[in-house]
């Protein structure tokens, strides 16, 4: 919802288009029907959006600052996977490609460093204090056996996204941290919780 209206914005293969899928938005008539032709907003046509498999999908939406920040997936579903990012301002006519501006270059990538790889398909939360959270997954390692998009083995992540003069600051994922367990996550040598018996 903006501005009063609703919007959707959705992956979508074009056979006229080469590539597996673009991403298009049109304003709601209602929450099941569309009120307006759709848009194309964005097609893969850099290097980075074309690995693997040519996408762009998985679009998720912050306003913030008088401006939307649309960010979308790329490319295949390994370790070549990265965020894009679409900007335009909030009070711009969304239906408009030319509200939009498309960065060249991804905003979000593999980190070999931290030993995160692939990160995409995000949404965006808040946390207690108010800070722009952003959500993603992605695999904490390279080699995948088979077509990674049927491989299952990638980890929800979540850190927050600081903001300076009205810019959001992406840098890189932060290192998997997994919670220490707590002492109901330890099951006693009996295989059961304490207090509860086998019958």
């Amino acid at each position: 919802m903006h501005g009063g209206e609703q919007y959707l914005v959705w992956a979508q293969q074009d056979l006229a288009i080469e590539g597996n899928s673009n991403l298009y938005i049109a304003r709601m008539e209602n929450p099941w029907t569309l009120g307006t032709p759709a848009v194309l907003l964005t097609r893969p046509e850099f290097d980075w959006e074309c690995q693997v498999f040519s996408v762009n999908e998985g679009a998720s939406v912050l306003v913030r600052d008088g401006r939307i920040f649309l960010t979308y997936s790329a490319s295949g579903t390994g370790i070549e996977y990265a965020m894009g990012l679409l900007t335009a301002s909030a009070d711009a006519d969304l239906l408009d490609p030319a509200s939009w501006e498309k960065s060249p270059q991804p905003v979000f990538t593999s980190d070999p460093s931290a030993g995160i790889y692939g990160p995409g398909h995000n949404s965006f939360t808040e946390d207690a204090d108010g800070n722009t959270v952003l959500v993603y997954h992605a695999r904490t390692y390279t080699t995948i056996v088979g077509d990674p998009l049927w491989e299952p083995n990638r980890q929800a992540c979540a850190q927050v996204l600081p903001f300076v003069d009205g810019e959001p600051q992406w840098g890189t994922p932060a290192p998997l941290q997994r919670p220490a367990p707590t002492a109901t996550d330890v099951l006693p040598a009996s295989g059961l919780p304490e207090g509860d018996a086998a019958a």
